[in-house]
């Protein structure tokens, strides 16, 4: 009886999938001659001709490095605050607790400052060898 019921289940999916191909129209990008694909291929080929504002560049690099480093120096010192605060108010118990939940706290400190310190050194050798 369990298999009677998988197998209807699967035909209805895969009647509802065939109807549902029948009504959504199918739309091409294929080309309609040799013309097309000459063309589309000179387009791209010139339009990789821009060149990069290196101002602008470094300046969004630099928005969105010291955003997220803001962001993460306020998190690692809210939550290790919230945490210190904690650990002094906590019985003995707890603080056993709280020892536990500080080892993910000083992993996530070491991974978020070591991606920002990989992120600026990239950067700067990049910058070197331009």
């Amino acid at each position: 009886m369990r298999i009677k019921q998988i197998i209807f289940i699967v035909s209805i999916a895969i009647l509802l999938i065939a109807v549902q191909s029948i009504f959504i129209p199918s739309i091409s990008q294929a080309a309609n001659g040799i013309d097309d694909i000459i063309k589309s291929g000179d387009e791209f080929i010139t339009g990789g001709n821009i060149l990069i504002n290196k101002q602008k560049l470094d300046e969004k690099q630099s928005f969105i490095f010291n955003s997220l480093f803001s962001v993460g120096v306020v998190l690692t010192v809210v939550i290790g605050g919230f945490l210190g605060i904690k650990f002094m108010l906590a019985s003995a118990e707890d603080k056993a607790e709280i020892k536990q939940m500080l080892i993910p706290y000083v992993v996530g400190c070491i991974v978020i400052y070591g991606a920002f310190g990989i992120w600026k050194l990239i950067i700067t050798i990049l910058d070197q060898m331009t």
